[in-house]
């Protein structure tokens, strides 16, 4: 006979740190399936520079050209190695990111606190944040970086006069691995590396990894300078190089604030729980080098983090699980046996309550919160920081329409071509998906498109324009255009309904405009020539 189990053993089962568990299990799963449908448009910059490399035409944009719109060569090569297994590789590199991401929080978090529950509060901040799983999904570098610094932050905190040596060759590798990801996180890798260097000196195996590493971001740099004619991507200087005014910078420190209160507030608070023991030296000394390097990367962010494509923190959200770990009352240095489990489990599920809040908000109604939505009524007009009033659900009928847009430019296309000897060039207002789903066109967009010495009106130059505008304007060709004598037809509308934090919902349309006889194209083949007439006519 089968003994049902007791009213009191149930209740057991079900002790708060357990409900903690599946709750951060349930929330973090929930949002990698909604945010699986929100990918973000740049990560298909990536996906046509390879695409083109696999058609022969080289590491390029557009054939022809060489140009550096690569932010991040890691994830050029993980896409690349991707390629040849399925027709979606950026599909099949977001899977596999956001299981890295989940299985490099959960592994550190084991390591790094003496009890579950301690461990359970850090995933709650950390994975369970709607800011990591958003860019987790998202498709771009963020998650690698992410893994890379978590574990660079661990191994430094982790480190005795033993252990030392090793340590140190495992942050070197990581510390190249995050460089080779994104270039601004030299900030907050480079001080720990000095302190390994001065440290660990005549250790054979620091020295040998420091060589390796070093000659493998040197042949990079090298590749670059000789293939593109620039160190830099073209990024560095659309986004970066203008000048920087007081306003800015308050708007810049206004965002950091942001992220701050956002995700660091709350958990610093909670995490005041528990006997503390005396930290090491060793833990004092790498947590200084660390707490350095997220000072330089903090002061950079200032300039950087509130630009284009950063929404969503996606400049802070890789230094999230560090900025817990250096925390003052973070990571193993508490009593492992506690009579408040309980209480602290409890804390666990007020956190995850928390990130469930601030997911449905940035889902709902601002893909990108920050505080000047407490103080000032913002719309599509006058944003502080990009897309504050449009919640993430958006994204996915816009990418709709901007794929519908490719397949009617495409079949438009075919009816006109034959009267034209080039490829169709179409000027891209979502630099990545538009292109990406017209592999044979020429695109003009303002990454890719940029010259040190050459400029110009990228829409005077193509066959086929986007245009994003509110549906509800008048579309005026020479406002939208510049050009009065050029005849522009309307061959594609695509109109979204949005419904974020505006005085009322406003109508966002996608057009494509076409016109017969484009001007000359000017743009030479590499990033620091003069204009002049290219090869593909008129």
């Amino acid at each position: 006979m089968v003994s049902l189990p007791t009213t009191d053993s149930f209740f057991a089962a079900l002790q708060p740190e357990r409900v903690a568990a599946l709750l951060l299990a349930a929330l973090t799963v929930l949002m990698f399936v909604v945010f699986f449908a929100l990918p973000a448009d740049d990560a298909y910059i990536v996906a046509r520079y390879v695409r083109q490399l696999y058609d022969g035409n080289g590491l390029v944009f557009n054939p022809g050209e060489r140009i550096n719109a690569i932010t991040s060569p890691l994830l050029t090569f993980m896409i690349a190695a991707i390629h040849p297994l399925s027709r979606e590789p950026v599909d099949i590199y977001r899977v596999a990111a956001a299981l890295l991401t989940a299985w490099t929080l959960v592994t550190i978090a084991r390591r790094a606190y003496p009890t579950r529950v301690d461990g359970l509060l850090f995933l709650a901040m950390t994975l369970a944040s709607p800011f990591v799983c958003f860019w987790a999904i998202g498709g771009l570098e963020t998650p690698i970086l992410l893994c890379a610094c978590s574990w660079l932050t661990w191994f430094a905190l982790s480190a005795t006069r033993e252990n030392g040596p090793a340590q140190a060759f495992r942050i070197i590798g990581l510390a190249t691995i995050a460089v080779l990801t994104r270039y601004d996180s030299v900030l907050y890798v480079a001080p720990l590396v000095i302190l390994c260097l001065s440290r660990y000196r005549s250790d054979a195996r620091v020295i040998g990894a420091t060589i390796v590493c070093a000659l493998a971001v040197a042949a990079w740099v090298a590749f670059t300078y000789a293939y593109y004619g620039d160190v830099l991507p073209t990024s560095f200087y659309v986004k970066l190089t203008g000048p920087e005014g007081f306003g800015e910078v308050v708007r810049g420190v206004g965002y950091v604030l942001s992220f701050g209160f956002l995700t660091l507030v709350i958990p610093a608070a909670i995490l005041r729980f528990g006997k503390r023991e005396e930290l090491s030296e060793d833990r004092r000394v790498f947590g200084r080098a660390l707490a350095l390097g997220m000072a330089a990367e903090s002061v950079y962010a200032v300039f950087a983090g509130d630009k284009h494509m950063m929404y969503a923190y996606r400049l802070f959200v890789p230094y999230l699980p560090s900025l817990m770990l250096l925390l003052p009352d973070a990571g193993g240095n508490r009593e492992a046996v506690s009579p408040r489990q309980g209480t602290r489990a409890v804390w666990v599920i007020l956190c995850l309550g928390y990130q469930t809040l601030l997911g449905v908000w940035l889902y709902y109604f601002s893909e990108n919160p920050n505080l000047s939505l407490v103080f000032r009524r913002q719309n599509v007009g006058d944003e502080i920081y990009e897309f504050s009033t449009i919640g993430a659900k958006y994204t996915r009928p816009f990418l709709a329409a901007v794929r519908a847009s490719a397949r009617e430019i495409d079949a438009h296309w075919k009816t006109v071509s034959s009267t034209k000897a080039r490829p169709m060039r179409v000027a891209a207002l979502t630099g990545g998906t538009l292109p990406y789903y017209l592999p044979e066109a020429y695109a003009l967009e303002s990454l890719v498109s940029f010259r040190h010495h050459c400029s110009g009106n990228l829409a005077s130059f193509a066959d086929y324009t986007q245009v994003i505008q509110n549906a509800e304007a008048p579309s005026s060709v020479a406002q939208l255009f510049g050009r009065d004598d050029a005849p522009w037809h309307l061959i594609s509308k695509h109109e979204i309904t949005i419904n974020g934090l505006q005085n009322k919902p406003f109508r966002l349309r996608v057009d494509i405009w076409f016109q017969e006889h484009p001007a000359r194209l000017v743009f030479p083949s590499k990033v620091d020539e003069p204009c002049t007439e290219a090869k593909l006519g008129s």
